[in-house]
Parts: C-alpha cells; structure tokens; sequence
C-alpha cells in the first residue's frame, strides 16, 4: 500500500462513517454511540496525512447508507464498526511497517481503542448479549449485514 492508497482508505471510510454518525446523533439512542465515534479519529488522521478540509469538501460523501431509525438497526451498524476497529489492531501494525504511520501521524482509525480496543469489543458484546427478544436480534443481524453490504460497495466506488 502507498501513502495515496491510504490517503484514499482514510477518506473512504471518513465519507461513509461521518454521515451514519450524523443520522444516528439524531435518534433518542444516539448514547449507544457516543465513546464509539470513528469520526473524530478520521478527522484526526486526515489532518496528519495533509488533507485539508478544503479538500475534504471536494470529495463525495456516501448517500447510499443503511437504515439506522431504530436502536437495533444501530447496533446492527456498530457490530460492523466495532469489528472494523478490532481488526484493525492486525492493519495498523501493518502500517506502522509498510508507511510508518502511527496514531498521531495518520494511524489513529485503525489504532482504535489502543490498549482499550478488546475491552471495548467485549462491552458492545455484552450489550448484543442483553437482547433476547428473537425480533430484535435479527433486526441487528440485518442492518449489520446491510451496513457490510453498502460499506463494501463505497470502498469500492472509484473516487
């Protein structure tokens, strides 16, 4: 991977993750969210890798986003979010190899939670687990498909 090639990665996901956040800081369960933001991370790294947020404007932001009204279609999206961040344990060491980058220069996405990031999976885990009700838990099963489904075609969009 080149320096462009993650400087593209970075904005794929910012441009896709930034208007999902907003859709779900409008719902009554926008709480589930609030230590989970990527957002800030994104923005973070984008400065570090020198892209300016006049640039920023200038690329397309992801309007084909999944459903997320409901608290369980939320949770759906995280599972796909939260598990991006544990996996990303295994790109950023493959980072901080191949392009030097590190959570202040560049890496904070992938960086996760740090230390935090397994802990931090295991709480939303434990929040998965408090659903028993059958209809609700396929709810999540289906926006967290949905998400995967969309998240996968943006990445895939040339931008």
């Amino acid at each position: 991977m080149t320096l462009s090639d993650y400087q593209l990665l970075i904005h794929k996901f910012y441009s896709f993750i930034t208007p999902c956040e907003a859709l779900i800081d409008s719902l009554l369960c926008k709480s589930v969210i609030k230590h989970r933001k990527k957002k800030p991370w994104l923005e973070q790294d984008l400065l570090a890798l020198r892209i300016s947020s006049d640039n920023v404007t200038k690329f397309s932001i992801c309007s084909d986003l999944p459903v997320l009204s409901e608290y369980e279609q939320v949770l759906g999206y995280l599972y796909v979010m939260e598990g991006a961040t544990l996996g990303g344990q295994v790109i950023f060491k493959m980072l901080k190899t191949q392009l030097q980058i590190t959570p202040a220069k560049g890496g904070r996405y992938f960086h996760g939670y740090g230390d935090n990031t397994e802990i931090m999976w295991n709480d939303f885990c434990l929040i998965l687990s408090s659903i028993h009700n059958i209809d609700q838990q396929n709810k999540i099963v289906l926006s967290a498909s949905d998400t995967f489904k969309r998240l996968h075609g943006w990445m895939e969009v040339e931008h």
